[in-house]
C-alpha cells in the first residue's frame, strides 16, 4: 500500500551524497503573500497523500526545519529514528488513522516516513514562549455569537509556508485548520473550536514523556470529537501535548468552554468565571491556576510579558463588553499597544529589555526582533467560519514579504465544491465593496487601484482552476485544483480589502453580502 522513500539519514550515509539529493525546494523562494489552501477528502492515507502532493514544497521545508532542530537533541539520525518508533507506537494505539496520514504525506511529498513523523513529535521538554488566544460568547457579545481567535507566534520559518487545510475524512468530522494539517486555530462541522498557546514547565533535560505532539492532539479533537466533553476526555486520556507546557481552549456550540492548563506533570481545567471572566476566556504563556504556578519560571527567568499580553487582551474585551464581535477578537490579538498598570502604552519599538524581555513582546501582536505573529485564525463558530491573516496585521513589522495584513475567509460547508463556491462569492463581494469605496473618492489612490486589479486577476485565475477541477475525473487532481482555486480566491479577498477604506475590518455587514450568502 505504501511507497516508502528513504529517510535523509540513510541517504547521507552514502559517500558523496548531498542534502539536495533529498530536499526539493528553492531556498530563495519567498512565501505566498496570503494563505494558500489545500483541500483533502477520503481515507486518512488518501488525505495524507493529497496533502503531500498539494503542500509538497512546504512539507519539505517543514521537515528541514524539524530535522535540524531534532537532530541537535538526538545527536545522530539513527538515534532520532529510534526515538520516533516509541511515539509512532503511541499514535498507533490511540490514533492509528494519523499513522496512515503520515504515510500518505511521506509518499505524496516523496519523503522518508520517519522524517515526516519527526515533524510531529516533541520528545524533549519544551516551554513555548509564543501565541495567545481569546474567545467570547453570550453577554460579552453584540449578537450572542461564539467568537474566538489565536495568534501563532514564532520565528517565521516554521509555519509561514504552510497552507490552510479543508479536510473531509471518510471516518471523522470535516474540519478546517488555519495552517497545516493541524494548528492552534481549528473548527469542525460538529461545532467544536480548538485554540491553544504554549506555556512553561520546568523539567529536567533528560525527562522523556511518550504521547501526542500537541498539534496532533488538536487534529484528533477536530476529527474525532463532537463536543467539548469528548475533547476533554481525549486531552486527559491520550496524553496530548506531551513534553510541553500548553494552554488548550475548547469551546463547543452548546457553550461548554474551558481552558486546560497543561504540563507533563499536571492538568488543571479552568472555566469562565474562575478568575473574574464573564463569558470569555483568554490565555497567553503562563498559568492562572495556583496549582500550576510552580511550573512557571521566576526571578531572572520570569516571562513577565505573559501577564501584560493577557491584561491587554482582557482590556480590549472589557472596553467592548456587550458589543464584542469577531473584529473585537482581532483587535485584542492584533494589538500592538500594551495595557500596563491601568493605562495604555504605545512604546513598542524599544530594543532595551525590561525584566529580560523587549517591550515589543509585551503586546499581543509581538513587535520583536525574532518572534512574530506568523498566522492568525479568527473563528465564528456558529457560522463554521474561519478567517485567516497570514503574518502580522502590521505589515511593516511582519517578516512575511508582501504581506497583505488582511483576512481571507473559509466557510465549512457540506462538500469541497460548496466551500469553493462560497469562497468565490466572498471574493466577488470584496471586489464589489472595494469598487464602491474607490468610486466614492474624487482622486482614487493609484496604489489601491493596482491592488484591486491584482484582486480581479486572481478572481479569474480562481475561476479557471475551478473549471479545470470540475472537468477532471481524478479525485486527487480535482482536489488539488480546488486548492489552487481557493488560494486564488483567498488572495483576491485580501487584495480587494487592501483597496478599501478600512482594510483590516473582518466582518463587513451589507445587504448585498447577506442576501447573496443566503443563496449559497
Amino acid at each position: 500500500m505504501y511507497r516508502p522513500f528513504p529517510n535523509l539519514g540513510d541517504i547521507l550515509k552514502k559517500e558523496g551524497s548531498s542534502i539536495f539529493d533529498y530536499f526539493d525546494f528553492d531556498p530563495d523562494q519567498p512565501p505566498f503573500p496570503t494563505k494558500e489552501v489545500a483541500v483533502l477528502q477520503g481515507s486518512w492515507y488518501e488525505m495524507g497523500l493529497q496533502y503531500g502532493q498539494q503542500a509538497r514544497d512546504s512539507l519539505h521545508r517543514r521537515v528541514a526545519f524539524f530535522l535540524q532542530l531534532d537532530r541537535s537533541k538526538a545527536e545522530t539520525y539513527d538515534k532520532l529514528y529510534d526515538d520516533m518508533k516509541e511515539y509512532i507506537a503511541h499514535y498507533q494505539q490511540f490514533f492509528p488513522e494519523f499513522v496512515k496520514l503520515l504515510h500518505g504525506m511521506a509518499d505524496g511529498a516523496k519523503l522518508g516516513f520517519l522524517d515526516v513523523a519527526a515533524t510531529h513529535t516533541i520528545y524533549t521538554p519544551l516551554s513555548e514562549h509564543s501565541c495567545s488566544h481569546v474567545s467570547a460568547w453570550g453577554k460579552a457579545t453584540a449578537d450572542g455569537g461564539i467568537y474566538g481567535g489565536a495568534n501563532w507566534d514564532y520565528e517565521g520559518n516554521l509555519r509561514v509556508y504552510e497552507p490552510a487545510v479543508i479536510a473531509y475524512p471518510d471516518n471523522g468530522h470535516a474540519f478546517i485548520s488555519a495552517s497545516g494539517i493541524a494548528t492552534n486555530a481549528m473548527i469542525n462541522d460538529a461545532g467544536v473550536m480548538v485554540l491553544s498557546s504554549g506555556s512553561q514547565h520546568k523539567l529536567p533535560k533528560d525527562h522523556k514523556d511518550i504521547g501526542f505532539q500537541y498539534m496532533v492532539g488538536f487534529l484528533y479533537i477536530s476529527a474525532k470529537c463532537a463536543t467539548a466533553a469528548e475533547a476533554r476526555d481525549a486531552l486527559l486520556n491520550a496524553n496530548i501535548a506531551c513534553n510541553i507546557g500548553n494552554n488548550v481552549q475548547i469551546v463547543d456550540q452548546t457553550l461548554d468552554a474551558f481552558i486546560l492548563e497543561h504540563t507533563a506533570r499536571m492538568d488543571i481545567m479552568r472555566k469562565s468565571g474562575d478568575y473574574g471572566e464573564q463569558d470569555y476566556l483568554i490565555a497567553t504563556n503562563h498559568f492562572l491556576a495556583p496549582e500550576m504556578k510552580p511550573s512557571l519560571y521566576s526571578g531572572d527567568q520570569e516571562w513577565i510579558d505573559c501577564q501584560y499580553r493577557y491584561d491587554t487582551e482582557e482590556q480590549v474585551i472589557k472596553e467592548n463588553y456587550g458589543k464584542v464581535t469577531l473584529d473585537t477578537i482581532n483587535q485584542a490579538l492584533g494589538s500592538t499597544r500594551t495595557f500596563v498598570d491601568g493605562r495604555w502604552e504605545d512604546e513598542i519599538w524599544s530594543m532595551e529589555p525590561t525584566a529580560g524581555v523587549s517591550r515589543g513582546e509585551w503586546s499581543p501582536e509581538n513587535v520583536s526582533v525574532t518572534c512574530k505573529c506568523v498566522n492568525r485564525g479568527l473563528i465564528d463558530l456558529k457560522k463554521r467560519t474561519l478567517y485567516i491573516i497570514a503574518g502580522c496585521g502590521n505589515t511593516l513589522a511582519s517578516e512575511r514579504p508582501y504581506a497583505a495584513g488582511t483576512a481571507s475567509r473559509l466557510v465549512l460547508k457540506g462538500s469541497p465544491k460548496e466551500v469553493l463556491e462560497n469562497s468565490k462569492m466572498h471574493a466577488q463581494v470584496q471586489l464589489f465593496l472595494a469598487g464602491k469605496d474607490l468610486t466614492g473618492q474624487t482622486m482614487p489612490d493609484q496604489d489601491k487601484i493596482e491592488r484591486l486589479n491584482k484582486a480581479k486577476s486572481a478572481l479569474y485565475a480562481g475561476h479557471n482552476y475551478m473549471n479545470l477541477a470540475d472537468c477532471s475525473l481524478d479525485r486527487n487532481e480535482r482536489l488539488r485544483l480546488y486548492g489552487m482555486a481557493a488560494t486564488r480566491y483567498s488572495y483576491c479577498q485580501c487584495m480587494a480589502q487592501q483597496a478599501m477604506d478600512d482594510p483590516q475590518r473582518i466582518v463587513r455587514e451589507s445587504f448585498y453580502l447577506e442576501s447573496w450568502e443566503e443563496l449559497i
